[in-house]
């Protein structure tokens, strides 16, 4: 076991306005493609319902910080161990991915959480205070999901 050390950190993401505009654009873009598509009327049916079985679980997921299976908050202990806590307030242990990504402003965490559930959270700057925000940009920063 590595004795190595880290900064505690706490990450408790407030709804986001943003993501919530940003999957209902997607989905109503997905409409239009389905309505200007050249499928059978049952064919727009099964894909409208897909758009819309994916517009509930992307708000589930990632804009309700309430729902039972959304992330309400994460973070990881001095020992480098990550944590997830879900909308129904279950608490799990988590490894964060290589795939997750940093953009300026959107950050997306993947993890496999101890049950082997892959869970992803974006998290946008305005989800986070400032200082929450740049804690969690140096914490990644000297992250190595690797494990190497």
């Amino acid at each position: 076991m590595s004795s190595k050390r880290y900064a505690p950190l706490n990450i408790d993401p407030a709804p986001s306005r943003g993501l919530a505009v940003l999957l209902l654009l997607g989905t109503l873009a997905a409409i239009v493609a389905v309505f200007l598509s050249a499928l059978p009327g049952w064919g727009r049916g099964g894909a409208l319902l897909l758009v819309t079985l994916a517009l509930w679980h992307g708000w589930r997921t990632h804009v309700s910080v309430r729902a039972p299976h959304g992330i309400r908050r994460l973070g990881r202990d001095a020992q480098g161990r990550w944590w997830i806590e879900t909308g129904a307030g279950g608490v799990q242990r988590a490894q964060l991915l290589a795939g997750s990504t940093v953009f300026p402003g959107l950050t997306v965490l993947q993890f496999r959480t101890s049950s082997g559930r892959l869970r992803a959270i974006a998290l946008t700057s305005g989800r986070l205070s400032a200082g929450s925000w740049r804690r969690l940009l140096v914490a990644l920063r000297h992250e190595n999901p690797l494990g190497e």
